[in-house]
C-alpha cells in the first residue's frame, strides 16, 4: 500500500490503527523477532485454513447457490485475514487508546491552566490554546511509515513539556506571541522539562 493511502487511513483511524505495518506484513526487508514471526505465522495459517473452509463449505451448499470454489476462498480468506490480524494487533491498539485517553486528559488540564492563568497579553493565551491544539494534530508520517505508536509518544512529551512551563512559570510571552507554532514545538521536543502530571508514556519498540 503506497505510503500516501496508508498515512490518510492512520488519520483517518485516529492514528490508533497503523495501516504502514499492515501493508509491511509480507516483507522481508524488516528482521522480525521470534515473537513477530509467531504472531505473522498465525496470521498466515489462520488466512490459509479460512480459505480452505470457505472452499469446502462453499461446495456443501445447494448446486444452485454455489459460488465458485476461487471466489469463496479468496472472500473467506480475507474474512479470515482481518479477523486474525485485528486479534494479533489489539493489544498494540488497546494501548494506544490509553495514550489518547491520557493525551486527551493532559491536553484538557493544559487549557484549564491556560485559562485561568494570568497573562499580560490576553493574545497569549489564544496561541498558547492553538498550540495545545497543534499538539493533538502533530504526526510523525513519512514517505514509507505511519509511525502511529511514535505520534502518541510525541504528543504526550510535548504537552507534558509544555504543562511543566506553564507550571513553572518560565512563558515568554513575547516568544511564544512572535513564534510560529512548529518552532515552538521544535523547541518543546529539543528542550524538555520534567512534568509531574501522574502520566507516563512509553513508546512501544515498533512504530
Amino acid at each position: 500500500m503506497p505510503g500516501f493511502f496508508a498515512n490518510k487511513l492512520t488519520e483517518k483511524s485516529d492514528h490508533l490503527v497503523d495501516w504502514s505495518r499492515v501493508a509491511e506484513l509480507a516483507t522481508t526487508k524488516h528482521r522480525y523477532s521470534r515473537d513477530e514471526i509467531l504472531i505473522r505465522a498465525c496470521i498466515v495459517g489462520f488466512t490459509a485454513a479460512s480459505a480452505y473452509a470457505g472452499w469446502y463449505l462453499n461446495r456443501q451448499r445447494d448446486p444452485e447457490k454455489r459460488m465458485s470454489g476461487t471466489s469463496a476462498s479468496i472472500l473467506s480468506s480475507v474474512i479470515g485475514f482481518t479477523v486474525s490480524h485485528a486479534v494479533a494487533i489489539w493489544p498494540l491498539i488497546k494501548k494506544r487508546i490509553q495514550a489518547r485517553k491520557d493525551a486527551l486528559t493532559l491536553s484538557a488540564k493544559l487549557i484549564f491552566n491556560i485559562e485561568t492563568q494570568e497573562f499580560d497579553d490576553l493574545n497569549c493565551r489564544q496561541k498558547l490554546r492553538g498550540l495545545v491544539a497543534d499538539i493533538m494534530q502533530l504526526s510523525l508520517s513519512d514517505e514509507k511509515h505511519s509511525n502511529a505508536s511514535m505520534t502518541w509518544g510525541r504528543r504526550i512529551n510535548l504537552l507534558k513539556s509544555l504543562h511543566a512551563y506553564l507550571e513553572l512559570g518560565e512563558i515568554d510571552e513575547s516568544y511564544y506571541l512572535q513564534t510560529p507554532s512548529q518552532q515552538i514545538i521544535k523547541h518543546l521536543h529539543e528542550s524538555p522539562k520534567p512534568c509531574d502530571c501522574g502520566i507516563e508514556y512509553k513508546t512501544p519498540p515498533y512504530r
